[in-house]
């Protein structure tokens, strides 16, 4: 540090930024670098912070605000979204904080989900910022990616660009191995899978679809042997506040090791989510989806440590009627059916997940047209076109709880969502497609606050306290 005029000043900034693909995960990593290196080190940025998302709070904390802009802090928390639209936008309030990446330590957290239309622009400006810049980049994940080229016209980088940290891999997945994958040989209906998920006493469900999730969650509380209060949903039919209560419940149910729990979900608890099955059935998908559901079983090891050997058991199935989600995800899954049919195909083994990678990259188009817009310097239509998560869904505002509630009769008293209606709300949010919305309008099953207004709210009898909102009135709405 050196002193001038009065202030320090640092001639050399180092940074470290962690970079968060999730939004439901990184309150609670940010949370572990409080805990150990204090408030005053961590600034999180992201849609869920309040600067972030609100311009009025923002500028009535214009320290807050000038920290948030500049990343003025030893270690920034941030979104995936927050840190490439960053890097890759025109807007001079996302380019006061690009000057700080210089010379920073970049942390990738889970690196595979990185949009792989955008792959081809986004290794070349990580390789500007490590060759021009001084940045050095981390990359965390199970499944690395194949980001170096396999042929000479690929637009990978080149073959030996990225560096392993711990030597001989290959070794550590073996020793770090913690379950058996059976994979499927044929399809099975929802009444096998639940009355499998039932007999494991204690066992995760990961299914592809919301309808998938509903489905197998009715099918596995209609079982005879089933104790519905230990069967749980979560999905996002259900408003963020809902899960969390959920996922505190289920977490709670599996500190007893005699208590039974069953959960159904879809992917939402893949990745990040700290939870700990002894069986994990999970239907056929991406392979690094697959592998991330795997980290859900003898997450803690303890029951490979007891036994001596991997003891998790990881079932991949797939369902009688499939239905996958358009796109990449589609691709992805029928890459993974092709390993499978090969025969082979371990989690454990890096040449299978370079293999995949390979194939999913391969052929595919990764972002040329806009990588060329970059080089051309046409920055405002980069900004445009770079879109990380292109959000389809129209919020529907639920009445969950007494909270919730309130909120949504003060909305409706008003007739606007101003800024306090509009934080406390979003915590009893569900997205649905525009189709969803058609429909659920048609069936009276969301309502206008006035014509126009796009401000939709659930009535009562339509959100389910175990799976969230429903097309159909529940049993009590019917009653009445």
């Amino acid at each position: 540090m050196q002193q001038a005029n009065g202030r320090y000043t640092q001639p050399y900034r180092k940074l470290t930024i962690v970079v968060i693909p999730y939004l439901s995960i990184i309150e609670q990593n940010a949370q572990v670098f409080i805990d150990a290196l204090g408030r005053d080190a961590i600034l999180e940025h992201h849609s869920g912070d309040t600067d972030a998302r609100d311009d009025e709070v923002s500028y009535e904390n214009p320290h807050r605000r000038r920290a948030t802009e500049n990343w003025n802090a030893p270690i920034i928390v941030t979104t995936s979204v927050r840190f490439f639209e960053s890097l890759f936008s025109h807007r001079p309030s996302d380019l006061r904080r690009v000057h700080n990446v210089a010379r920073s330590v970049v942390i990738l957290d889970e690196v595979q989900t990185l949009p792989r239309q955008f792959i081809q622009p986004i290794l070349r400006v990580i390789e500007d910022l490590a060759n021009n810049w001084g940045t050095t980049f981390l990359f965390c994940t199970a499944t690395q990616p194949a980001f170096e080229k396999s042929k000479p016209e690929d637009v990978r980088c080149e073959p030996g660009t990225i560096q392993e940290i711990m030597s001989h891999p290959r070794e550590l997945f073996g020793q770090l191995k913690r379950v058996e994958v059976r994979w499927p040989k044929g399809k099975s209906t929802w009444k096998e899978i639940a009355a499998g998920l039932v007999e494991a006493h204690r066992a995760l469900c990961i299914v592809n679809a919301r309808n998938h999730a509903l489905a197998l969650y009715r099918e596995v509380s209609g079982n005879a042997a089933a104790d519905n209060a230990s069967v749980f949903h979560l999905s996002t039919r259900m408003c963020p506040s809902h899960r969390l209560k959920t996922i505190a419940e289920i977490k709670e149910r599996l500190e007893d090791p005699a208590a039974p729990c069953v959960v159904v979900s879809t992917q939402l608890v893949e990745a990040g989510v700290d939870l700990d099955f002894p069986v994990v059935y999970r239907a056929v998908g991406p392979l690094d989806s697959i592998t991330q559901a795997a980290g859900r079983c003898d997450r803690e090891g303890r029951l490979t440590a007891e036994l001596g050997r991997p003891a998790g058991k990881v079932i991949v199935f797939e369902p009688e009627e499939p239905r996958l989600p358009p796109g990449v995800y589609l691709e992805a899954t029928e890459r993974t059916q092709a390993l499978i049919r090969e025969g082979g195909l371990s989690i454990d083994d890096p040449d299978c997940i370079r293999r995949y990678f390979d194939r999913l990259y391969g052929e595919a188009d990764l972002g040329a047209e806009l990588e060329d817009l970059r080089t051309n310097l046409k920055f405002r239509c980069v900004s445009k076109e770079f879109e990380m998560i292109a959000n389809d869904t129209q919020s529907v505002f639920v009445p969950y709880d007494a909270e919730a509630r309130n909120l949504i009769a003060q909305l409706n008293a008003a007739g606007v969502l101003h800024r306090d209606l509009r934080r406390g709300l979003q915590r009893y949010t569900v997205g649905l497609y525009p189709r969803e919305i058609q429909t659920a309008a048609q069936r009276g099953v969301l309502y206008e606050v006035r014509p126009g207004s796009n401000l939709r709210i659930c009535p009562e009898g339509f959100y389910d306290q175990k799976v969230g909102f429903v097309m159909e009135p529940s049993p009590d709405q019917m009653v009445q």
